[in-house]
């Protein structure tokens, strides 16, 4: 049995929507789900005060700080705040600095020298930095607080 390119071009047209409608609709939800953290819970104990903020170019806004208490994983919804301002994010990254130290070999061009380590979870007493979804350099400054909720 052969298939002409008319009934290939039969089914086609009789399942546009499919591709053209379902396909990006799902694509959507799934963007939506990944910006909103997946929903993961956050440590209601959490708290971190942001020591400097950075904003790196194609990935946004970053923060640095030790953490205090509590844990925080990527996709964690947690709350900028200061007196008199309270703004929700999600954690979009964390980078802790490597506990051994990094050796550059002469003419390597790696612009992670540093050390950097990206990892999925942090807990007190990490130095680390983490990447705000949505959030401008100038949302946030040195001093605020990062927390957790329960209700994030």
């Amino acid at each position: 049995m052969t298939i002409s390119s008319e009934e290939t071009m039969n089914e086609i047209k009789q399942y546009w929507w499919v591709m053209f409608i379902t396909i990006p609709l799902v694509a959507y939800v799934i963007s939506l789900l990944i910006r909103r953290g997946g929903g993961q819970p956050t440590d209601p104990s959490f708290r971190m005060t942001v020591e400097d903020v950075f904003s790196i170019l194609g990935r946004g806004t970053v923060v640095t700080g030790k953490i205090q208490r509590g844990m925080l994983s990527v996709g964690n919804q947690i709350h900028v705040t200061r007196q008199g301002y309270d703004r929700m994010t999600v954690v979009g990254g964390i980078e802790m600095a490597s506990k051994e130290p990094v050796q550059a070999s002469v003419g390597d061009d790696d612009d992670d020298a540093g050390g950097g380590v990206s990892v999925e979870q942090a807990q007190a007493g990490d130095s680390v930095g983490v990447l705000l979804r949505n959030v401008g350099k100038t949302d946030v400054q040195a001093g605020d607080v990062l927390t957790g909720s329960d209700d994030c």
